[in-house]
């Protein structure tokens, strides 16, 4: 777990650190920062959507997940939580904004192979080369998104350790399933959903992303019936 760890503290150190920063960044700034960001996380996105090889897993996973988001009002569920969670620690003009920061965060550090990736190959083979170089990467956009999100980013390390720490301690019983084919189409989804993020953070639109994140999950199972 100590990968898991690395990352969710990297992810809560720099978050700290934007906001400690924050002052020394102008309102013209920190607009060209989220943009500039946006635009590295469209790229992400988009980099990762060749990574499939069967555009019917792709096309059923976001349809069934965003019934089954939607359903179940994931995305109204998960922003209540956070800001219940963000009035009690900001000021209640705040909770809000910590709920949008920490679901911008949570889905930019959680969604994607190689959220997935890293810490199996941690919890199998004991290499932390990839969770080393994820926390890298994540400390560093944690650093420069919560100079203009705040404090939010921060406590998405919490997700960050929930979600990766459930890989690592399932990977024995997971990685049977994880064939290239089945990594393919998780990175596939995952990166519609980053793509879907880089959107929201331009303004160009005002997608409800967590109630998508249920599709990431689902190549897993319709990998094993779709060749």
């Amino acid at each position: 777990m100590l990968g898991v760890l690395l990352n969710a503290g990297t992810v809560f150190v720099g978050g700290l650190g934007g906001v400690v920063f924050k002052k020394a960044v102008n309102e013209k700034l920190a607009d060209s920062l989220t943009k500039a960001l946006s635009l590295i996380v469209l790229y992400i996105g988009f980099s990762g959507l060749l990574d499939g090889e069967n555009i019917i897993v792709s096309v059923l996973s976001m349809v069934l997940g965003a019934t089954l988001g939607t359903a179940v009002d994931l995305d109204g569920k998960f922003n209540r939580l956070s800001e219940k969670l963000g009035s009690k620690i900001s000021k209640k003009s705040e909770a809000g904004a910590f709920a949008k920061a920490f679901v911008n965060g949570t889905v930019i550090f959680c969604v994607g192979a190689f959220a997935i990736i890293a810490p199996l190959e941690a919890g199998l083979s004991g290499d932390l080369d990839l969770l080393i170089t994820k926390s890298i990467m994540d400390g560093l956009f944690a650093l420069i998104f919560a100079t203009t999100m705040g404090i939010g980013v921060a406590v998405s390390g919490f997700s960050v350790f929930l979600y990766q720490g459930f890989f690592f301690l399932t990977a024995a019983i997971a990685a049977p399933y994880l064939s290239d084919y089945v990594v393919n189409e998780i990175n596939c989804v995952g990166s519609l959903l980053i793509l879907a993020l880089g959107f929201n953070l331009m303004g160009v639109t005002n997608l409800k992303v967590m109630n998508y994140v249920p599709a990431v999950f689902l190549p897993i199972l319709l990998c094993l019936f779709i060749k």
